[in-house]
């Protein structure tokens, strides 16, 4: 199962009665811009129960995208919790 960022909101809209849709959608965009902003600024983004993510460099290495002609030179690492490794 996928979970999108709509199932997100609607979580959040349904376990805080008093705020509407458009406000639930709008603090999960909050809350993706900010995790997006710091991973882009090379801080590392630790989520309590979930993991922790960074940026890091890559080794460069035949190949390119096919879009745009660039080499990727920088990758999004994920590193679990222990309780989600199992």
């Amino acid at each position: 199962m996928v979970v999108t960022k709509a199932d997100l909101a609607r979580a959040i809209y349904k376990r805080h009665g008093g705020i509407t849709t458009r406000e639930a959608v709008a603090i999960v965009d909050i809350i993706l811009e900010t995790i997006k902003r710091r991973l882009v600024a090379g801080d590392q983004v630790y989520l309590g129960e979930i993991g922790m993510m960074e940026v890091v460099p890559r080794p460069t290495r035949r190949g390119r995208r096919p879009a745009n002609g660039k080499v990727a030179d920088r990758v999004l690492r994920y590193h679990p919790t222990r309780a989600l490794r199992t």
